[in-house]
């Protein structure tokens, strides 16, 4: 029942993202971002991030004259096929970069999220009458105890 819990809470402090284009005209390191490629871009990145690779998200490395540098998490195909990596740097020259996206908590939608687990968690407690605020005492079972000598 503990890691039920546990692996409850977890994911509702998981909270939801959306990408925003940016605003600063260059991402700080480590922000995580999602670079739109363009049709030159997807061409001339297809030995490296697949054929009809049209998006490729992951955390942003350094962005410098050669392109931005990014630790892939996902390239997103243009045919609505996501491929899942795991980390591999790949750098994006600028001229085959369309438009950049910066992730950015998604305040409504994860504040939405917790108030619906939280519901949701007080109903299952309700409903099948969880002690979750017990005092961990144990009490002896009805009736004689153990025969004294």
């Amino acid at each position: 029942m503990r890691s039920q819990l546990v692996g409850a809470v977890g994911t509702l402090l998981t909270a939801c993202h959306s990408y925003v284009p940016v605003s600063a005209p260059i991402p700080r390191p480590g922000t995580y971002v999602s670079a739109t490629l363009t049709d030159s871009g997807t061409t001339q990145l297809g030995s490296y991030l697949g054929p009809d690779a049209a998006v490729v998200r992951g955390r942003l490395l350094d962005d410098g004259q050669q392109g931005m540098m990014l630790s892939v998490q996902s390239v997103g195909l243009r045919r609505g096929v996501e491929l899942v990596w795991s980390g591999e740097t790949v750098t994006l020259p600028h001229a085959a970069i369309a438009r950049v996206d910066a992730r950015r908590l998604a305040k409504g939608r994860s504040l939405l999220l917790l108030l619906a687990g939280a519901t949701a968690f007080v109903a299952l407690t309700r409903t099948f009458d969880l002690n979750v605020g017990g005092t961990g005492a144990v009490l002896a079972p009805n009736g004689p105890g153990p025969p004294s000598q």
